[in-house]
């Protein structure tokens, strides 16, 4: 991660887990020591991940939170997207918000990438990224 933000080398993906599961996964992986959980809105768990984040009792800077929008969105709804991701989770910001799979139009990755750039900036991601990005 580009700047000072330190990533746990260890974490929980959540990816295929509905939000039970999740949240029961988060808690469990919480109480062994892990610091870290990577889920997505796209995989629909979030509000479990969070119920989980709550539950922890831990301080939020205690812990290190990953998610992801999808890609290809416009301005518009990538918003959408990132203010949902923090209610979801229940929290103010994340640490790492990654575009999921960038779109195949240049022009709408370069605005939803400006788009994330200006969210990041109003201090709800400590660190932005692109998750996934390879040749179709």
């Amino acid at each position: 991660i580009n700047g000072s933000v330190d990533m746990p080398l260890i974490g929980l993906g959540t990816w295929q887990y509905n939000a039970s599961v999740a949240s029961m996964a988060v808690g469990t992986a919480f109480s062994f020591g892990y610091r870290h959980v990577d889920t997505a809105l796209g995989y629909a768990n979030q509000e479990g991940v969070g119920q989980a984040l709550a539950a922890s009792g831990l301080r939020r800077s205690d812990y290190f939170i990953t998610s992801k929008i999808p890609g290809g969105l416009n301005t518009s709804a990538s918003l959408n997207a990132l203010d949902t991701s923090l209610q979801q989770l229940g929290t103010e910001y994340v640490d790492l918000m990654l575009i999921h799979w960038p779109g195949k139009d240049k022009a709408t990755r370069q605005a939803q990438w400006l788009t994330l750039e200006a969210w990041a900036r109003q201090g709800k991601a400590r660190a932005i990224g692109i998750s996934h990005y390879c040749r179709y």
